[in-house]
């Protein structure tokens, strides 16, 4: 990619996705979260390597705050409502996904897990089922609505919410607090820092 210069080509756009398990599936422990990998692009940005044409793709609970501190990088949200997790809940967006078998599906990591299809395409197209996506966020919600991360999570990932609610809430924040502590408190610091020098 270096060698064709494609790292500064405007007609080619990277968007940088992150690997995980949102069904608990397998017993691995060492996926990124959001906020690690974020703190790895950050530091990359920093050095000058990374490509100016990269837009994040992986942002779901941090994004807001990310985007205040301008450190979002064109993050890819297309068709997400602010109180919904990802775009698959959101009722903006009516994208579904067909295998070959004609089964649907709502979410990218669910087709072809014949658990999570909403049934076969026909006339009359599972619009019941994709308003059960549709509720799933804050005001939908109870136990989010007291949580402390509620309105930036939205419940979460709506499929690992169904394998293990109390797993996905520790886990968003986890990710919450890492994000503070190693990037948005250091980041207002500096900020602050930067403003009383001037």
């Amino acid at each position: 990619m270096k060698e064709n210069e494609l790292f500064h080509d405007e007609h080619v756009s990277f968007h940088i996705g992150r690997v995980d398990d949102r069904t608990f599936s397998s017993k691995y422990r060492h996926y990124f979260t959001e906020a690690e990998l974020l703190e790895k692009i950050l530091k990359y940005t920093e050095m000058g390597i990374f490509p100016k044409n990269t837009r994040l793709a992986f942002l779901h609970s941090l994004l807001y705050l990310s985007e205040r501190l301008g450190i979002s990088m064109n993050q890819f949200h297309q068709g997400r409502n602010k109180m919904h997790y990802c775009w698959s809940t959101t009722p903006q967006d009516n994208t579904i996904y067909i295998d070959h078998n004609l089964e649907v599906y709502r979410c990218t990591y669910t087709v072809e897990k014949k658990e999570h299809s909403l049934g076969t395409l026909s006339e009359n197209t599972q619009v019941s089922i994709l308003e059960q996506w549709h509720k799933h966020g804050l005001l939908n919600l109870p136990e989010c609505q007291n949580f402390r991360i509620g309105t930036y999570c939205n419940g979460g990932c709506r499929l690992s919410h169904m394998e293990d609610h109390n797993r996905n809430c520790q886990d968003e924040k986890d990710n919450f607090d890492y994000f503070l502590n190693k990037i948005f408190i250091p980041n207002v610091l500096k900020k602050l820092s930067a403003l009383s020098l001037s």
